[in-house]
């Protein structure tokens, strides 16, 4: 949140700029962490990130939840972002896949690679794309 509110700091006190309430809210609430928290915050990940790869060092693909129900309806939101976060902030490949639908929504799931492993992380989400019926051609 804190490098999100920098990169937008434009946008975010521009009233030029047209942003939801929910998202001018979010940038005001992250540019008030201060330059000590957001260091403090850089420790703890990568302090975390090292436990994570080493917990991988023998698995290529992690298969995870991709989110915790089906796709919210509409294009307001992509939905709570919770399932996702962890491998954004460890900086690991993820890719979502199109598992089932439920009540007309897709319903997915996560392969989440190895930090550097983006390759492999990709070979396998073909794979798994072709074993759960949806597919790639190639042009």
């Amino acid at each position: 949140g804190f490098e999100v509110a920098a990169a937008l700091a434009y946008e975010r006190t521009s009233e030029l700029v047209s942003l939801t309430g929910v998202t001018r809210d979010f940038l005001a609430a992250k540019a008030a962490v201060t330059a000590a928290e957001y260091d403090a915050a850089l420790a703890w990940r990568d302090a975390r990130a090292q436990a994570m790869a080493a917990l991988m060092a023998d698995v290529d693909v992690l298969l995870v939840p991709a989110a915790a129900d089906v796709a919210p309806e509409g294009l307001e939101s992509t939905g709570d972002p919770a399932f996702n976060t962890p491998w954004t902030l460890f900086q690991m490949p993820a890719v979502t896949l199109p598992a089932l639908r439920h009540g007309g929504l897709p319903v997915g799931v996560q392969l989440v690679g190895r930090r550097g492993a983006d390759a492999l992380t990709l070979a396998a989400a073909l794979r798994a794309e072709a074993a759960l019926g949806y597919g790639w051609t190639a042009a």
